[in-house]
């Protein structure tokens, strides 16, 4: 885990205090990294959303990774916990 969040930290999809800490080895919680992948997948999604050279094929592609990001996010946060919701 340590490797994976290691590379993620190297990608530029993460804020640079978050990314700072996960390289000096200290581990944010999951839920904040989880959260700024969401958000970055939802950029993702308008910049490619917004662009009139996009093709139907791409605006699709990003509709579906968008739809994935939620379904992960659900399913790392622990899905339909009623304390999460409240």
């Amino acid at each position: 885990m340590n490797s994976v969040l290691d590379q993620l930290a190297r990608t530029g999809l993460l804020p640079t205090d978050v990314a700072g800490e996960i390289l000096a080895g200290k581990l944010p919680p999951t839920s904040e990294v989880t959260l700024h992948l969401v958000i970055a997948a939802m950029d993702a999604h308008a910049m490619t959303d917004g662009d009139p050279k996009s093709s139907w094929t791409e605006r699709r592609i990003s509709r579906q990774n968008l739809g994935l990001t939620f379904l992960l996010a659900i399913a790392i946060g622990g899905g339909s916990d009623k304390s999460q919701l409240a």
